[in-house]
């Protein structure tokens, strides 16, 4: 069963963060979408609509009609969602649909040289977000049938009444915007590429143009995939395609917006018709992109959440993953707003009738949408399925990226050294910067995925602010510096490298780096061509493993000065780092703000911080942003590297026994406070040295 969640809208709101401040109101049972949560209290209304559904609109090429009578007829928001029936349409010289999903091999191929795209509409439960749009996919049939690209074309996140519902601001199903739809749909950017003439769905990774050399420029040009089949899965639910919840936004204002988050229903569909219909595939590309490169939306990395489902239908198949644009990097707000789990991710299931009890995101506790971050999945991910990789293309100042990242509580820039952009950022002294700096994240976050997923990740990055690089032609041939003229390293090459990489478990179960040749990360020469120039630079222990738990002196700064800024003291810096004098260090000089802790097996994050006399959050705090960052405390396993400031009063051994004398005892003696809390042999035994 799926839910409608109301909340009641904020005096003041401040976009996304409602959900922190606002309370559930109701739910309310809809079918056919899994269980539930039954201790909800009964629901009212959502936004006052109908209870009855309606049918889904249909377009028909030019405007929307009934299905049924095929008059003009259309439909607004609705709190239940409007009824469809399965269906395939094709363009020839007009739209033309007939009842059913077709089969592959019903298909016709694709001539040399073109995309042939038929539509596919599951039919209910499938949905668009407003819940008054039916959904649809789109199929090629290419001259090879063994090789398939998996395209999960992102609409948007959304998570508030304004980012879900409001046409000026919604971020749901946004590239529906640029025409006359104001509803959430599969808009026109998909339904045209059904077409022969317009570029829709055509360029880039997805050209049907060979590649060849210009024998004059010595230049690349067309598609080394030009002839993989291709499957189109739209994005238009706003939950990167991994929700089964319909929720209910500022219930009983104006604004009241029920959001049918059900892009786990709409991609399952999508997904469970490839895996039947290409089930002899050795080479399954999962691309998460945008449809064009002029798109504003983000979330293409949802199809990273169905490359384990896939492989486990699939244990043959060569799975890829490229995410493009999407590098999921967020602020702390993101928490917050997804603590409810307004999506209903928790609720997802896997779309096999046979395993329908199977939860999508791994059994519940494994992975958790508001404190697990993408790189845990990618690392969760290739626990399960070694032979899975990924690779996040990407340009350093994506604008899109960045707004969703200072919309979720991030900054454009919060430090001044460290991996940070410098420019016009003046911090207060003892105030630590970096911790939501854009450029200082997007380093973190990329070089802790390759030093922890050296055998199953890759990136690739751009200077600049282009988007949705694979879908451009000019682009998908550029240079990780923004040129076209790279020996090595450009877009296409990378990818294609990275599609047609294997590898091979051995036999006690581990990944077997010798013929994993084509997705092995960790050497300088892939460093120097596949990402830009110090793009990923000044992130101390980053490029180049060396000493953790090290920062850099800023103009002015002492030891005493710097301490404010771990919530430690002088004596502690001092102790660490060893210099002759307190107050004078040159600015730009490296020095330990910590110890350098690796967890052991079997202890967690509530056994560190008690033996070393801290807190869960002081920990986090202190790595937070760092080489050693700790995305969820919870995840934390052994050989990690950490880094502490003991409280040293607090502080205990091993054993449980405080390393510090009580604030009674002078060194040298016996704390009779001490000898009192013994038993009397222990007390006998404790002598002058403790």
């Amino acid at each position: 069963k799926s839910r409608i969640v109301a909340m009641a809208r904020p005096p003041s709101r401040v976009a996304l963060l409602v959900v922190l401040v606002a309370g559930l109101a109701y739910a309310q049972d809809m079918p056919d979408m899994g269980d539930g949560m039954g201790d909800m209290p009964p629901p009212p209304v959502g936004c006052g609509w109908p209870k009855e559904a309606s049918a889904c609109p249909m377009w028909d090429g030019l405007k929307y009609v009934h299905p049924e009578t095929h008059m003009p007829y259309d439909i607004s928001q609705q709190d239940v969602p409007c009824t469809s029936q399965a269906a395939t349409c094709r363009f020839t010289s007009t739209l033309e649909c007939e009842p059913g999903m077709k089969t592959l091999a019903a298909m016709d191929t694709a001539p040399v040289n073109q995309k042939l795209y038929y539509q596919l509409k599951p039919g209910s439960p499938t949905v668009c977000g407003h819940g008054n749009r039916e959904f649809s996919f789109f199929a090629h049939k290419g001259q090879d049938t063994s090789k398939v690209i998996v395209v999960f074309a992102s609409g948007g996140m959304c998570w508030d009444a304004e980012s879900c519902g409001d046409p000026m601001f919604r971020s749901m199903a946004i590239d529906a915007l640029q025409g006359s739809e104001l509803a959430p749909a599969v808009g026109s950017v998909f339904t045209n590429a059904m077409r022969l003439t317009p570029a829709n769905l055509k360029t880039g990774i997805l050209s049907p143009q060979p590649l060849v050399q210009d024998s004059v420029t010595g230049m690349w040009s067309g598609n080394g995939f030009a002839d993989w089949s291709v499957v189109v899965i739209p994005d238009c639910t706003g939950d990167q395609g991994v929700g089964s919840r319909s929720y209910t936004y500022d219930a009983g204002l104006p604004t009241c917006i029920t959001a049918h988050h059900h892009g786990g229903v709409n991609t399952g569909h999508a997904i469970h018709w490839m895996l039947q219909n290409f089930m002899g595939a050795q080479q399954v590309l999962l691309v998460g992109t945008g449809p064009n490169s002029d798109s504003m939306a983000n979330g293409g990395h949802g199809i990273a959440y169905w490359s384990t489902y896939i492989k486990s239908k699939a244990p043959n198949a060569n799975i890829r993953t490229v995410i493009d644009s999407s590098l999921a990097l967020v602020g702390p707000g993101w928490k917050d707003a997804m603590m409810m789990d307004t999506w209903g991710t928790k609720m997802t299931k896997v779309p096999d009738p046979a395993e329908d009890e199977e939860d999508l995101l791994f059994p519940p506790g494994s992975f958790d949408m508001a404190h697990d971050d993408l790189s845990y999945f990618y690392e969760l991910a290739a626990a399960h399925f070694p032979t899975l990789a990924f690779m996040d293309v990407s340009s350093t100042d994506d604008p899109v990226q960045k707004k969703t990242f200072m919309t979720t509580g991030g900054l454009d820039r919060d430090c001044c050294l460290d991996g940070c952009d410098c420019e016009g950022v003046v911090l207060p002294r003892g105030v630590r910067g970096g911790r939501l700096d854009w450029t200082k994240t997007r380093k973190v976050a990329m070089l802790r995925r390759l030093r922890r997923q050296q055998l199953h990740y890759r990136p690739w990055l751009a200077t600049g602010t282009r988007r949705f690089l694979l879908m451009d032609a000019t682009n998908f041939h550029m240079c990780p510096d923004g040129s076209m003229t790279c020996e090595d390293g450009k877009l296409h090459d990378a990818v294609w490298a990275f599609a047609t990489s294997r590898n091979t478990v051995a036999q006690d179960g581990t990944l077997d780096a010798v013929n994993s040749a084509g997705v092995a990360v960790r050497s300088i020469q892939f460093m120097e061509d596949n990402v830009c120039s110090m793009c990923l630079g000044g992130v101390l222990d980053g490029e180049a493993v060396g000493d953790k738990c090290q920062a850099t002196m800023g103009e002015g700064e002492n030891l005493f000065s710097a301490a404010a800024k771990y919530k430690t003291d002088w004596m502690a810096l001092w102790s660490l780092n060893g210099d002759e004098t307190l107050e004078v260090r040159n600015a730009g000089t490296t020095y330990k703000f910590a110890h350098e802790y690796e967890v052991q097996a079997g202890e967690s994050m509530e056994d560190i911080v008690k033996r070393f006399g801290t807190t869960v959050e002081d920990i986090v705090h202190l790595n937070f942003n760092l080489i050693t960052h700790i995305q969820n405390p919870a995840r934390l396993k052994a050989g990690d590297k950490i880094c502490v400031v003991p409280v040293f009063h607090q502080t205990m051994d091993r054993l449980g026994n405080p390393i510090c004398p009580s604030d009674r005892q002078r060194f040298g003696e016996v704390d009779t406070m001490l000898r009192e809390e013994q038993p009397p042999a222990a007390a006998a035994g404790m002598g002058a040295g403790m």
